[in-house]
């Protein structure tokens, strides 16, 4: 659920959401790879890698996303690239 404040956001998020919108919409990109579990992330432990946002649902999986960011943020986005 995406929440604007006014509608020239929502037509720039419409632009642009790939770049806007948490990867995997939101599920956690560590567990996702290291597990291949879908694990929601929260807000509070999203991190901007590359221009794109990630969401984790714990401290310990935002810590084990910095050992190897590149890893996680491909693996993550070759997964999205097969759903389309």
């Amino acid at each position: 659920l995406y929440l604007f404040a006014s509608r020239q956001q929502l037509d720039i998020f419409k632009k642009f959401p790939d770049r806007l919108a948490p990867v995997l919409s939101g599920y956690d990109p560590v567990i996702f790879t290291d597990r291949q579990r879908l694990i929601d992330g929260i807000r509070e432990l999203g991190v901007s890698y590359k221009g794109q946002v990630y969401l984790f649902s714990n401290q310990q999986s935002l810590q084990q996303f910095w050992t190897d960011p590149g890893r996680y943020a491909s693996n993550t986005n070759a997964a999205m690239q097969r759903t389309r």
